[in-house]
């Protein structure tokens, strides 16, 4: 049980796992809708404007942007703070 567990956590740690697991969960949540969508009525008992669509996109998409510039700027700031490696002349050509 032991070693089940250490490979597990091995997977787990490496760096493509959680895109994959998101991508993986995405697609579930693609099939689960277009099965759920087979049940829906054709018909739904309220119409939402589209100008209340464009608003909420816009905040959606502002509020992303202010995430993207934030995380942008960590890891500038990060690799630019971090030690850089100095080669040894003779080592690496």
């Amino acid at each position: 049980m032991s070693y089940l567990k250490f490979k597990l956590r091995q997977l787990v740690q490496r760096m493509w796992f959680l895109p994959a697991a998101f991508s993986g969960i995405a697609l579930l949540t693609i099939v689960i809708a277009y099965l759920l969508a087979l049940y829906a009525p054709e018909e739904l008992p309220f119409v939402m404007p589209a100008n209340a669509v464009q608003t909420i996109l816009q905040i959606l998409a502002s509020s992303l942007l202010t995430v993207a510039v934030f995380a942008l700027s960590t890891v500038v700031s990060a690799f630019s703070g971090a030690p850089r490696r100095q080669r040894r002349p003779g080592l690496c050509r």
